[in-house]
């Protein structure tokens, strides 16, 4: 009789009873476009004419091509997404990497950030790899905070970012308001590069932003 359970103990320890079993990810090689192919997990696929791969959670980190003629490394078990001719829309980069905020000026974007294009090939969203000064306007800059999102408009001015540190705005044409916005808060411009507004830095117990900021100013 012990020797019958000593072997279903052990049979059990094979088959990973009272263990998690290990999960074996099916995985598809699909067509993204442009005559290029993906690796996608076998779930969170979403098609483009059931033909192409249009998003899915790539297998292993890869290197795909971006427009203008860049190249991207992207991170396993993320989402990607890709245009109809193959190239990356977005992903989640696996390693630092530097793409074009305009067709002339580059930033370093860090690993581990979101990374999303314009049809041209310059930045959209990216996570930047160093603290910076970037352009909001014509002849008007802001410091944007390393490790920090960045959102970019489609002419490579800068959208929000958290800004590095304290700063007085001014906003309104006419009667203009100003705000001071917080180091480690977030800052706003609208399409045309005005200033749009700040929140407060998000304290250690806040996982999202709340609130709306005021017509150029800081949210209370």
């Amino acid at each position: 009789m012990k020797k019958v359970v000593m072997a279903f103990v052990a049979i059990a320890a094979m088959i990973g009873w009272g263990n998690e079993m290990p999960v074996v990810e099916a995985v598809k090689m699909l067509p993204t476009g442009g005559g290029y192919n993906a690796a996608c997990l076998d779930y969170g696929l979403e098609m483009r004419d059931g033909k192409q791969v249009k998003s899915c959670l790539i297998a292993a980190n890869g290197d795909f091509p971006v427009a203008g003629g860049q190249q991207i490394s992207c991170s396993a078990k993320y989402s990607i997404a890709f245009r109809p001719d193959g190239k990356v829309n977005y992903c989640t980069l696996s390693k630092d990497m530097v793409f074009r905020r305009t067709m002339q000026d580059t930033v370093e974007c860090a690993a581990g950030g979101r990374v999303a294009f314009y049809p041209e090939g310059t930045l959209e969203i990216a996570k930047l790899k160093n603290t910076i000064q970037l352009p909001y306007a014509k002849n008007a800059q802001v410091i944007c905070r390393a490790a920090a999102p960045v959102t970019f408009r489609a002419d490579g001015y800068v959208a929000n970012c958290i800004l590095d540190q304290e700063r007085l705005f001014v906003s309104g044409a006419g009667k203009k308001t100003s705000s001071t916005c917080k180091a480690g808060g977030l800052i706003t411009f609208d399409e045309f590069g005005a200033f749009n507004g700040c929140y407060p830095p998000l304290s250690a117990k806040t996982t999202a932003v709340t609130g709306t900021p005021t017509q150029g100013g800081q949210k209370k």
